[in-house]
């Protein structure tokens, strides 16, 4: 009984890290494009303005305003390239949401947590939840309603094989994963 309960565990965490992907190539999207406004706030300022400090300085030029241009440039792609991943990822994800009725209280708290990104806190907020158990409750019940699906446990079990854990270092290396 206790295997089965850690393996069902194991799969609800792996299901949990399929799920939470959409949400870190979200975050990964708002991370470059913070990167770049500060680099655009950088390129207001010129290069070889004059030090007032009164102490000596080192007059090298820098790299030049073409330098900026070029960083610019290679983040918006790689801006452009991370949102169109972010995408594909969210589309997975809602394929993956698709197995649970739409009017489900177990889906749309995974909608609000994996889709939305909303925190735990938010989430009872929302929902009006006297507990937080209760929305342990329908996470663990979602999860495992949608391991009930085949065509879910052979997805969930195809990424397991992405994930290599590294336990030397307690972290675990995520390969590319393609999904169709």
């Amino acid at each position: 009984m206790e295997k089965e309960n850690q393996e069902q565990l194991h799969k609800r965490n792996i299901l949990r890290s399929y799920l939470i992907r959409y949400r870190k190539a979200e975050n990964k999207v708002e991370e470059l494009r913070s990167r770049r406004n500060r680099l655009i706030e950088d390129m207001k300022h010129p290069l070889g303005t004059q030090n007032m400090s009164g102490l000596p300085s080192n007059n090298e030029p820098g790299a030049g305003a073409a330098s900026y241009i070029f960083r610019q440039s290679e983040l918006e792609e790689r801006i452009y390239a991370q949102e169109r991943e972010a995408k594909k990822i969210m589309l997975q994800v809602m394929d993956i949401m698709d197995f649970l009725p739409v009017e489900s209280e177990n889906r749309s708290v995974l909608e609000l947590k994996y889709i939305d990104g909303h925190s735990d806190k938010d989430i009872i907020k929302i929902k009006f939840y006297a507990h937080r158990s209760t929305l342990s409750y329908h996470l663990a019940s979602g999860l495992d309603e949608l391991l009930q699906y085949a065509k879910v446990q052979k997805l969930i079990d195809e990424y397991e094989g992405s994930i290599e854990y590294n336990f030397m270092k307690g972290k675990k290396i995520i390969k590319k994963f393609e999904s169709d």
